[in-house]
């Protein structure tokens, strides 16, 4: 661990310590809906909103109702709304048409940046939801007076109820909500205004690189004590020239050494070619997360889209065929399945089994991805802790994910997994012992096991030469053998009780006994 730590303080970006009891870990879209709203009907000083759009569901305009209540509660409120400039408005229904409901707008600041990237490529050519591809404002910040959540997460439905992300509460650090206050401000100046209705050019005469590498300059001297609860913020804006997110995240996967292992979830996998040397070449133990066709987001989408899902499998099957025979136990890749789910999460936790006193995860806004990279404006934190119950959390958090990963199908080693009988054997298996043991089952032993089996038979007898589908066949030997025990308790339940008479035999297929007669 002394390699990734070294890589976090000679990276020269803004850090804060903050207080580690401060920090929680949100666990689902509900309670990350309820805590904003929670946040902003309680702000008395400052609501600053930074997000790729507000959608126009009745969730959305509920929240922003809860915004327009606070402002009306206190005229000394302030709110200020950074967005994406087309996808805040695409459709005739979009986000400036909900925040104009805002009665006092006097109160509101409302900007749009559109990334610089816009003025070197026609966008002009492309349709309204076309030119989003180009690049976008992606980050996720959301502060109210003191308190701040952290997420991936964007505001709008889905990201309510059943869009799988991340959301990190931290509460009462001054400096660094502060920080992030002004550079979402900064931001703000280089952006679009809302003006009256009408959108105004930013009339910044400085340069947004300038002004963002001064914030960052300004706050990279303080010294790194891993002894402390400590946060890091990079920044990635591409479309001006700074990048110092991924070279952050470069160096991470460099640093990784043979005693560390790593966990890396993305809704979207496209790593850039360096991301993906560095990990193929690294000697760390390494679990990749990344979103399966049905729980994208884009999945059966009446528009192009839908075959976006596709797309970003193939991208994950080719890097898939890269691993060499030696890294295929240590490198183990696996789809996030969950029913009736899509999954937008993202983050890197690193954690080293001989040293268990640090943990480090990473979190916010990028994919990882080539837009993350070379397209998108992207703000990602980086936790570093000794803290018992914090590090707890960040398992938790990790564990949560990870709990509906599905080993992905290798066509290298022809098993094709979700579209095969082995899912359906999986899924069987996985219900019976769901049956056993509850909701919590996932974390039992044995679906441990199940999981680890089917990672360690993912490759056939052209390389273990073991019997063909012999891992199938046991499972389903397995499968019938709990299906067949509890089929016995449910008919032992509802016919062992006691031995019946005579009399009561006869009873049960409509015969009745002559009566007895004594002489």
């Amino acid at each position: 661990m002394d390699s990734v730590l070294k890589v976090l303080s000679n990276s020269e970006i803004p850090s804060f310590n903050i207080n580690a009891n401060r920090v929680n870990f949100l666990s689902s879209p509900t309670e990350f809906y309820k805590t904003l709203k929670l946040l902003i009907s309680t702000a008395q000083r400052d609501i600053t909103l930074a997000t790729l759009y507000i959608g126009s569901d009745d969730l959305s305009k509920d929240l922003v109702r809860e915004i327009n209540a606070a402002l009306l509660k206190n005229s000394k409120l302030q709110c200020s709304i950074l967005m994406d400039y087309n996808r805040s408005q695409r459709g005739s229904q979009n986000s400036l048409s909900i925040l104009s409901s805002i009665e006092r707008q006097q109160q509101l600041q409302c900007y749009l940046y559109r990334p610089f990237l816009y003025k070197k490529q026609p966008a002009f050519f492309l349709p309204s939801r076309w030119n989003e591809g180009i690049a976008v404002f992606h980050m996720k910040i959301y502060i109210a007076d003191n308190s701040v959540i952290l997420s991936g997460a964007n505001l709008s439905e889905q990201y309510f109820v059943n869009r799988e992300d991340r959301y990190v509460l931290i509460k009462n650090s001054p400096k660094f909500i502060s920080y992030l206050r002004n550079l979402l401000k900064i931001i703000g100046n280089h952006s679009y205004k809302l003006v009256s209705g009408n959108l105004q050019p930013s009339t910044c005469s400085s340069s947004l690189y300038q002004d963002i590498n001064n914030l960052q300059k300004n706050l990279s001297c303080q010294r790194f004590d891993c002894n402390k609860t400590r946060i890091f913020c990079s920044l990635q804006l591409p479309d001006v020239g700074y990048k110092n997110d991924s070279n952050l995240t470069l160096n991470l996967f460099k640093s990784l050494t043979k005693q560390e292992e790593m966990w890396l979830a993305t809704g979207y996998f496209n790593l850039p070619k360096v991301y993906q040397q560095a990990i193929l070449k690294s000697r760390a133990k390494i679990n990749i997360l990344a979103g399966s066709q049905e729980t994208n987001g884009f999945f059966n989408d009446p528009s192009f889209a839908r075959n976006i899902p596709p797309l970003y499998e193939l991208l994950l099957q080719r890097f898939s065929h890269k691993i060499s025979h030696s890294r295929f136990e240590r490198l183990l890749i696996s789809e996030f399945y969950r029913q009736d789910w899509t999954f937008h999460a993202k983050g890197i936790w690193i954690e080293s089994p001989n040293e268990n006193n640090v943990s480090i995860c990473a979190f916010g806004s990028p994919n990882y991805g080539v837009r993350s990279m070379f397209r998108d404006v992207e703000s990602h934190f980086i936790l570093c802790t000794k803290n018992k119950t914090l590090r707890e959390q960040i398992a938790k958090d990790r564990i949560r994910l990870f709990n509906y990963a599905i080993p992905f199908c290798n066509r290298k080693y022809k098993m094709v997994f979700r579209n095969s009988q082995s899912l359906t054997v999986f899924r069987q298996l996985s219900q019976q012992l769901r049956r056993t043991f509850g909701k919590n089952y996932r974390q039992n032993e044995g679906y441990l096991y199940l999981i680890s089996e089917f990672r360690r038979n993912s490759v056939t007898d052209a390389t273990f030469c073991r019997a063909e589908e012999e891992l199938l066949s046991r499972a389903r030997d397995y499968t019938r053998y709990l299906h067949s025990v509890f089929t016995l308790q449910e008919l032992r339940g509802e016919f062992q009780k006691g031995e019946r008479s005579a009399a009561d035999a006869a009873k049960i297929v409509g015969l009745k006994l002559a009566e007895e007669k004594e002489f």
